[in-house]
């Protein structure tokens, strides 16, 4: 079995998808306590270290074959106002090129937004696999063209040893609608009420709950999101990419089903990242929002994974 490590684990997404495709989870590296208790909990056979990137020497760690890293990404991330100034971690992804030498590993996968690409940082980390002698391709996907019920575009670059197989990025799957990933939870959310704003949009575009018999069931977003351009999201389409929100900012979209609002549950919005239904979350739910928005959706990492393991096959087939 193929092993794995995460930089910036987070609460876990990526390693999540990752076993699911059949890699063992060795070690994951997260800095903020809280998330690294949380992904202790879910992560039982690995070693989460609570401690920054750098406070480690990469070399005391065991080898693993494949080496995911997700930089913070706040610095470059479209919802960042462009009135603030540097973010205090806009050079963290600088210690992957420390972690790569040290390592060694078969396999790197670095996920990030797409702003990340005109990075700095991101430039020494590909000449960083270069000069140790790897190969690299990277692009920018949606996670929707992957399966995940959201559209989240997404800089991907994987890297590998110049004597093995690049693998290819996995291929395009239907899109799939997000009420198709939650609607059996509908019933079990809380009734509530429209944001006068919200409502005003509705009317706008044609809503109108008078209507019910003949309405569409529409997600529309209460909060994280500019308001002006916002559109309600019908349900065969991939819902707007979720963010995560600090605060009490924890009611992130309602479900208008003619003339009943549904508040979105915290279950339902992982659905949409994709984690599984046993993940545990804690108890505070912007703890929980702020571990989902930032994850990666484990779906994407079960087909990147997959997509790696398809090129050793082909690799030995040949």
């Amino acid at each position: 079995m193929y092993t794995c490590g995460e930089l910036f684990m987070g609460g876990g997404g990526a390693g999540k998808g990752l076993e699911a495709a059949g890699f063992k989870s060795l070690w994951g590296i997260e800095r903020d306590p809280k998330i690294a208790e949380v992904a202790r909990l879910n992560f039982p056979n690995t070693k989460v270290f609570n401690s920054c990137a750098g406070d480690i020497n990469p070399r005391s760690l065991p080898y693993v074959d494949l080496l995911w890293m997700s930089p913070p990404c706040q610095q470059y991330s479209n919802a960042r106002r462009g009135n603030l100034g540097d973010h205090k971690d806009k050079d963290a992804g600088l210690y992957c090129s420390s972690y790569i030498a040290a390592i060694d590993p078969r396999w790197v996968v670095l996920e990030n937004v797409p702003g990340y690409s005109k990075s700095p940082v991101f430039e020494k980390i590909l000449q960083s696999l270069i000069r140790h002698g790897y190969r690299y391709h990277w692009l920018i996907l949606d996670a929707a063209d992957h399966g995940v019920p959201q559209n989240r575009k997404r800089l991907i670059m994987w890297a590998v040893k110049n004597s093995k197989p690049l693998p290819y990025f996995p291929e395009s799957k239907p899109k799939k609608g997000w009420y198709q990933a939650l609607s059996d939870l509908i019933p079990e959310m809380q009734d509530c009420e429209l944001a006068d704003w919200q409502i005003k949009r509705l009317n706008e575009l044609g809503y109108l709950p008078e209507k019910a018999s003949h309405s569409p069931v529409l997600l529309i977003p209460r909060a994280g999101a500019c308001i002006k351009n916002i559109l309600p999201t019908p349900q065969n389409k991939p819902c707007p990419t979720i963010r995560a929100m600090a605060g009490v900012s924890t009611h992130w979209a309602d479900i208008v089903q003619g003339s009943q609002i549904k508040r979105i549950s915290q279950k339902a919005t992982a659905r949409l990242q994709t984690f599984p239904d046993d993940y545990k979350f804690p108890e505070s739910k912007s703890l929980s929002q702020q571990i989902i928005g930032n994850a990666v959706p484990p779906l994407l990492a079960k087909e990147l994974g997959l997509a790696i393991l398809k090129s050793i096959n082909l690799y030995e087939d040949n």
